[in-house]
């Protein structure tokens, strides 16, 4: 038997079967969505295309010895922040308004989404074994410093397009890495405080006011107070109508189970659908057992 043979075996096979069983599932989801919406008719069949690609690299991946991410990582995070560059000089707007996107052969390809994988694939680099590499990094102050750069660079450039949703993963990701990258906890809290304390800073002086009325109705939906859902509340009222009305069964396939179909999601979402507001989708059609 030969070595890639064996690792080939060795893939955790129950982890790769409940990924296709997820795929699947969103697969269906979005040709829920896509269905009847002018333009989106093929959606779920690209979708097809792009999980077989990928799980051909999850496989490709698994059969490759995960030590060349020390050096692998940095080349993925140079071409990363190249694209990131690429998009401020040639990137095109999509339906969201962001300038997120560039061509590539005739398809629109998001360098952020490859910035936040060589993001994950540098941290973990830098709280696993940037110490073994070179000796001055045993300090965790230096290495939550450089994390913290590393991660902020990207952040701040996807924010310019701007990309608010992507850009956010960041500090998830990094909190994430310092808890399981052998951080002492002293440094978690002293993380915490700090972010506690810039947190009010960074509202009223760095966030644009159509962001904070976001965060504040939010806010004012949880309790229970008036909002304008003509404009600022008008997704996440819609959104927790299709929610709220779904009930444990939901409304069925495509709908199926309301007059004409006219679910919430068919009624006023005609084009997110299909990504933003996909869970939506699911929680109004499949109930709560879909969820």
């Amino acid at each position: 038997m030969t070595p890639l043979f064996r690792k080939f075996l060795g893939i955790n096979w129950v982890i790769v079967a409940n990924i296709i069983v997820l795929i699947t599932f969103g697969i269906y989801a979005i040709y829920n969505a896509a269905d009847g919406r002018k333009g989106f008719e093929g959606m779920w069949s690209k979708q097809v295309v792009l999980a077989a690609v990928g799980l051909i690299v999850l496989i490709g991946v698994a059969l490759v010895d995960y030590k060349w991410l020390r050096w692998g990582a940095w080349v993925m995070y140079a071409v990363a922040i190249g694209g990131l560059v690429l998009v401020k000089m040639i990137g095109v707007t999509q339906n969201s308004g962001a300038r997120s996107w560039i061509l590539v052969g005739g398809q629109t390809v998001q360098p952020s989404q490859f910035a936040i994988l060589a993001g994950i694939s540098v941290l973990a680099i830098i709280f696993g074994d940037l110490q073994r590499v070179a000796p001055i990094f045993r300090y965790p102050f230096l290495r939550i410093a450089l994390g913290g750069v590393m991660t902020v660079v990207p952040m701040l450039m996807i924010l310019k397009e701007p990309d608010w949703g992507s850009a956010m993963v960041g500090g998830p990701t990094f909190c994430g890495m310092l808890l399981v990258g052998s951080i002492p906890f002293r440094y978690l809290i002293a993380l915490v405080l700090s972010v506690l304390i810039v947190l009010p800073v960074a509202y009223y002086f760095g966030l644009k006011p159509y962001q904070k009325d976001r965060i504040d109705t939010y806010i004012n939906m949880l309790m229970n107070k008036k909002v304008n859902i003509q404009e600022s509340a008008w997704v996440p009222y819609h959104l927790q109508l299709a929610v709220g009305s779904s009930g444990f069964e939901g409304k069925g396939p495509l709908s199926r189970k309301v007059p004409e179909q006219r679910s919430i999601h068919r009624t006023f979402f005609p084009n997110e659908a299909i990504n933003d507001f996909i869970s939506g989708v699911i929680c109004e059609e499949f109930g709560f057992r879909g969820m």
